[in-house]
């Protein structure tokens, strides 16, 4: 990771990641700034796609309609 000070300077630090570690970008990572935030909007969008049919239930349903 490189780390840009204010003075000007970079510092480069090395981590090793965990599993399941994921890395945000920075456009997403300015809405998500921590993991607690992440899982939130996670969680939030799992419980929407539980409310969506599945593309193959949807066909499915129509052809038993037809």
């Amino acid at each position: 990771m490189h780390i840009h000070k204010a003075d000007g300077t970079t510092v480069v630090q090395h981590f090793k990641l965990e599993e399941g570690t994921v890395m945000l970008q920075p456009d997403v990572r300015e809405y998500f700034p921590d993991s607690e935030a992440v899982n939130t909007a996670l969680r939030s969008l799992i419980a929407l796609m539980a409310q969506m049919p599945s593309k193959r239930k949807a066909l499915a349903e129509k052809k038993h309609a037809a």
